[in-house]
């Protein structure tokens, strides 16, 4: 009586929580509660556990006023956890995808502008005069990892997008063609996977614009998003619109980049 069992975590990692402290005393003292058959403790919506209650060690029975514990098992249904969701198709990702675009034109200006990031040939590096012209920013594939049971791991939107611009000085000209791995990492949804209950945090994947020709893609998808396929379910989605990104000007340069979708 007054034992509160609840549920929290991200199935099928979650966890039942059991908390004796409105009970009396001497359940708080001397009863132990378990859960029969479940060593990790982890689990997901729709499992059944049977709670188990009996004395513990510091319990001395009185032969001459003996207890006994009226219920001994009770079972339970875990509901309630939030899901890491195995399908996205409902879920309205308008902000999140505009939020991801916006840091991929963040990150794409600085580094194209850098001049000891360019992503050209050597030819560019460190050149002070190189002009950059014709930049756009293109949404290539949508990509949804999702975490194996178990697995420990957290998920994972993608959006790989395309980059292209010309670099250009008074002597050489180079047309570059490479790509950007924008993560939504680690959001989470009510259990019917209509509504996100936890933002996840998005990065920019590491080996963003590696690459500088499209010959090199698959290299470039093995390192930022192949590399999973041990601890999640890759899955490739249709790719909305992205939202449009206005005219800007790089900070570094007086050249105009469009960036358009």
């Amino acid at each position: 009586e007054n034992l509160e069992v609840t549920f929290t975590g991200v199935a099928p990692q979650g966890v039942v929580n059991i908390n004796p402290n409105k009970c009396s005393s001497f359940v708080q003292n001397y009863v132990s509660f378990s859960i029969e058959g479940y060593e990790n403790n982890i689990f997901s919506n729709g499992d059944e556990i049977t709670l188990l209650a009996e004395f513990n060690m510091y319990y001395a029975e009185d032969p001459e006023a003996p207890v006994v514990l009226s219920v001994l098992e009770k079972q339970y249904t875990v509901s309630g956890l939030d899901v890491y969701p195995s399908d996205v198709s409902k879920l309205d990702l308008t902000t999140v995808m505009s939020d991801m675009y916006d840091t991929a034109n963040a990150y794409v200006i600085d580094r194209v502008y850098s001049k000891n990031t360019f992503n050209g040939n050597n030819i560019w590096q460190y050149n002070s005069d190189i002009e950059v012209k014709d930049l756009v920013i293109t949404p290539h594939e949508l990509i949804y990892l999702q975490p194996q049971n178990n697995s420990g791991q957290l998920n994972d939107l993608v959006i790989v997008y395309k980059i292209t611009y010309t670099a250009y000085n008074t002597k050489y000209t180079e047309n570059v063609e490479t790509y950007i791995a924008v993560e939504y990492i680690g959001f989470t949804t009510d259990e019917a996977m209509t509504e996100i209950k936890y933002a996840g945090e998005i990065e920019v994947n590491y080996y963003s614009m590696d690459i500088a020709n499209p010959e090199e893609y698959a290299s470039f998808y093995n390192k930022a998003i192949g590399v999973n396929t041990e601890t999640h379910i890759i899955q490739t989605l249709v790719l909305p619109n992205a939202p449009v990104a206005s005219t800007e000007t790089a900070t570094e340069t007086a050249a105009e980049t469009e960036v358009v979708t």
